[in-house]
């Protein structure tokens, strides 16, 4: 096992309040909004991609991939993984024990964050950050050459934190505004959408670097 990083099957979904509703496609009850001692979503949440499947990046001079399910088991455990800004305990927002969300689908690590700080929400309004990035501990990898080139593919990582940064080692992981009354994460996953929003803001950014 690795030093703490940090960067950006069935779905595996980590409710608000730390509560697993799907493991393997198998649904489990979900506590009530009482139970969970939480109130109606505000008009605004985060939601998006903090890190993305299958999908090449570098870091710290190699290149490493992030394998479909590396989360899961991470995931199921119930432990407490926080929403942090640029990678600082200091700076938590929330973690799964309260507004956070998270949810593994073929794509990547989908989360969404329900009540965030006005800070926050108006940051990525103005597109100050709408990078992500996540720290954990590898657990297991493997290590194979494609086309010449030494590649590290990370099996199994011990998840501790999700961070809002201003640009993630994954270019694909992204954070967006979004109306939480629309539709629950899981149905945002299932239908695309999450894909959908990434591509619109990378397209959008690309437009910004001509203007």
């Amino acid at each position: 096992m690795r030093d703490y990083e940090t960067r950006a099957s069935e779905p595996v979904h980590y409710s608000v309040g730390g509560y697993i509703t799907s493991v393997g496609g198998r649904l489990t009850t979900s506590p009530s909004t009482e139970e969970k001692g939480l109130s109606d979503p505000t008009e605004n949440a985060l939601q998006g991609y903090a890190c993305r499947f299958n999908r090449a990046h570098e870091y710290k001079g190699r290149i490493e991939v992030f394998v479909k399910g590396c989360f899961d088991k991470s995931l199921a455990s119930r432990q407490k993984i926080g929403f942090w800004i640029d990678h600082k305990a200091s700076a938590e927002v929330a973690t799964t024990n309260d507004n956070l969300e998270l949810l593994t689908d073929s794509d990547g690590l989908a989360f969404r964050l329900v009540r965030p700080p006005a800070s926050v929400v108006n940051g990525v309004k103005q597109r100050h950050a709408v990078g992500m990035s996540v720290g954990y501990l590898v657990v297991r990898q493997e290590q194979k050459t494609v086309d010449g080139v030494p590649v590290t593919f990370i099996h199994e990582a011990d998840l501790r934190e999700i961070s809002l940064v201003k640009h993630g080692a994954v270019r694909e992981a992204f954070v967006d505004l979004v109306d939480p009354k629309i539709c629950s994460l899981k149905t945002a996953s299932e239908m695309k959408r999450i894909l959908w929003d990434g591509a619109a803001i990378r397209f959008e950014q690309a437009i910004m670097q001509l203007t």
